[in-house]
């Protein structure tokens, strides 16, 4: 396999890639700078929204929209007027922690991790699901850094990881409710492997961890 660098893209903290297969865009966030960028692979056009403070990461909305996760709170952006507007808070202000890794999920909803950002590195954060009227369920508790989010092909499995807990885990889904079941830890590298971050699936249901 061949890694190809897209000049220009270089960040302090680059994640979240998200390929919007409408616009035939590749984007992603800068998640210290707190900005979102867009790259058009066919014509090169770039577009960057800048909002104040970290991005943890980013899906599309049905509508085009970006529905982002801040320090403590998730909300929407418009890509064309770059207007802003909360949907849901998840974390007090000043909270030891911040939103990480997310995604949208094949019941619609946005699936999305905290951390603790102190050098402690606690098990004091929560995977969270929110739904788009803004409410908020707490799906998995007792995490150090909530990662690795992918969803099955058949949209009924979920897919995450805890990058400081060393371990992957699966879940039954039902994506009409966003209810999950049989937990199975499926996974437990260890540092000579490499903490698990980042995740997708392929067309294949195989899981691959960055």
């Amino acid at each position: 396999m061949n890694f190809t660098p897209i000049p220009g893209t270089e960040a302090a903290l680059a994640e979240s890639p998200v390929w919007d297969d409408r616009q035939g865009a590749l984007l992603w966030a800068d998640i210290p700078v707190g900005t979102i960028h867009e790259l058009t692979l066919a014509t090169g056009a770039r577009r960057t929204w800048v909002l104040s403070g970290p991005i943890g990461s980013f899906g599309l909305c049905e509508d085009g929209r970006l529905i982002v996760a801040r320090r403590e709170e998730v909300g929407v952006l418009d890509r064309d007027s770059a207007a802003y507007a909360p949907l849901a808070r998840l974390l007090p202000a000043g909270a030891p922690q911040r939103l990480n890794d997310g995604k949208v999920g094949s019941d619609g909803a946005f699936w999305v991790g905290a951390m603790d950002d102190t050098p402690q590195k606690r098990p004091i954060a929560a995977l969270y699901r929110v739904d788009g009227a803004g409410r908020v369920e707490v799906k998995r508790a007792g995490l150090i850094t909530s990662n690795g989010l992918a969803f099955a092909p058949d949209g009924r499995a979920l897919y995450h990881s805890d990058s400081r807990g060393c371990w992957i885990e699966r879940y039954d889904l039902d994506p009409a409710t966003g209810a999950l079941s049989g937990q199975t830890r499926i996974a437990s590298p260890g540092e000579q492997d490499g903490r698990p971050d980042g995740a997708t699936i392929d067309a294949e249901g195989c899981y691959w961890s960055a």
